[in-house]
């Protein structure tokens, strides 16, 4: 998963609901570890604008 970054609208509701503690904030930007991340969706559920998607991934992280 990633987070797209022009939509983001750096709630960190995102961040707040991970249950695995996957998703980060650096550079006031969330950044989701996809090696930490079980994939459940939460994040996706609460991000008021659709700014996770489910099928990039971020090689940086």
């Amino acid at each position: 998963m990633k987070i797209i970054a022009e939509r983001c609208l750096r709630c960190y509701g995102c961040s707040c609901v991970c249950p695995s503690s996957a998703i980060v904030v650096v550079d006031l930007l969330p950044i989701i570890d996809d090696q930490n991340c079980n994939r459940c969706g939460q994040c996706r559920k609460v991000c008021p604008v659709g700014a996770i998607d489910e099928n990039r991934a971020d090689p940086g992280v």
